[in-house]
């Protein structure tokens, strides 16, 4: 779907007083800019992970990056982590994606990555299905705990008149 909406901004990240902005687009590299000027810095520093495999970028609570990784079923999805938009990122985790659909165009990230958090990586929907998947991966104390799959559905309501 998103070759529908090329050059739009897929992604933004904060880190320090540096707004990441990723087009997950498979041929930009990530850039940052200043947040309180508007400025363009530079580009991200990437180090292993190729601008073709990047799906995403997000940040956590206390500025550090997250970087995703496209996926279809069967492959490997990874998100890398970093602390600076200049500091080549690590490997976080590599999943074996086996949801059933594509992922790696959203990652979004709840709490500190290096204590406590929640990850949470969406499954793309196609054209002409959405999606009710999720994969989650829970830190505690700094330990990476065990992917989940998660389905769901929305309840439904019926509006009375």
């Amino acid at each position: 779907m998103r070759q529908n909406y090329l050059n739009w901004i897929w992604e933004l990240a904060v880190s320090g007083n540096n707004l990441v902005v990723c087009l997950g687009d498979g041929t930009t590299t990530p850039a940052y800019y200043n947040a309180s000027t508007g400025n363009k810095i530079g580009n991200v520093t990437l180090g292993s992970v190729s601008v073709a495999s990047l799906g995403c970028m997000t940040s956590d609570s206390r500025g550090n990056i997250l970087l995703a990784t496209k996926a279809t079923n069967g492959k490997s999805f990874s998100i890398y982590k970093t602390s600076s938009v200049t500091t080549a990122p690590t490997l976080l985790t590599t999943y074996t994606n086996n949801t059933g659909l594509d992922m790696g165009t959203k990652v979004s990230v709840q709490g500190d990555i290096n204590t406590n958090a929640s990850i949470i990586a969406t499954c793309d929907g196609t054209a002409s299905s959405g999606s009710n998947k999720f994969v989650r991966w829970i830190i505690t104390d700094g330990v990476l705990g065990s992917p989940q799959v998660v389905i769901g559905e929305l309840p439904h309501q019926t509006l009375k008149l």
